[in-house]
C-alpha cells in the first residue's frame, strides 16, 4: 500500500504541476490576446477617424467647388507673385481706355504688410498726364479691379497751358508670398479612401 500511496501522491503532484504550468501558460496567452484585442480596437478607431476625416475633406472639396468663381476672384486678387509685365500691361490698357498718357512707371521694392503679416506689398509709382476728368475715371477703374490695388498717395502739378495735369500716383498691390509645399512619397491623398 505505501507504494500505491506514493504513486497516488506522485500522480496528484504531476497533475497539480501540470495544472499550474497550463494555467500560467494560458494566462500569459490570454493576456497577449487581450493586448492584441485592445490594439486592434485602437487601430480600428484610428482608421475610422481617418476615414471620417477624409470623408469630411471630400465634402469640403465638393462644397468649395460650388464657390469656384468666387475663389478664382480671390486668387486673382491675391496672386502668388505680382507679374511686372502683367501689371504694366494692365495699367497701360486702363490708361489708354481713359485717354491718359503714362509718362513713367516704376516698380519699387517688395515690403511686408505690417497690419497683415501674411501679405506682401509691391509698390508702384506712376506718372500720368491727362485732364482731371480722365484721371478720375482712371482711378475709378483701378479701384474696381479684382486685384487689391491701393492708392497710397497722389500729388499733381498744375498745367502751364490747357487742362493737362501731371499726376504722380503711388499705388501698391498686395500678394501672397510664394510657398512651396513639401511633399513626400509616403503622403496619401484623401481620394485613396
Amino acid at each position: 500500500m505505501p507504494q500505491k500511496i506514493k504513486k497516488y501522491y506522485f500522480t496528484i503532484g504531476n497533475f497539480l504541476i501540470s495544472f499550474v504550468l497550463l494555467l500560467t501558460f494560458a494566462l500569459s496567452k490570454y493576456s497577449d490576446f487581450q493586448n492584441y484585442r485592445l490594439e486592434l480596437v485602437e487601430k480600428r478607431t484610428t482608421l475610422e477617424d481617418q476615414q471620417e476625416y477624409f470623408k469630411d475633406l471630400n465634402f469640403f472639396q465638393a462644397e468649395l467647388k460650388k464657390y469656384e468663381p468666387e475663389l478664382t476672384k480671390i486668387n486673382s486678387s491675391l496672386p502668388a507673385t505680382p507679374s511686372a509685365p502683367a501689371m504694366l500691361d494692365y495699367f497701360q490698357k486702363v490708361a489708354s481706355q481713359n485717354g491718359l498718357i503714362i509718362s513713367d512707371i516704376d516698380f519699387q521694392e517688395t515690403i511686408l504688410v505690417l497690419e497683415r503679416p501674411y501679405l506682401l506689398k509691391k509698390e508702384i509709382a506712376i506718372i500720368v498726364e491727362s485732364p482731371y476728368s480722365s484721371f478720375r475715371k482712371f482711378l475709378s477703374d483701378i479701384e474696381k479691379n479684382s486685384r487689391l490695388i491701393q492708392v497710397e498717395s497722389l500729388s499733381f502739378s498744375l498745367p502751364e497751358k490747357g487742362d493737362i495735369f501731371t499726376f504722380n500716383l503711388a499705388t501698391s498691390i498686395n500678394f501672397l508670398p510664394e510657398v512651396k509645399p513639401v511633399s513626400t512619397p509616403e503622403e496619401s491623398t484623401f481620394e485613396e479612401f
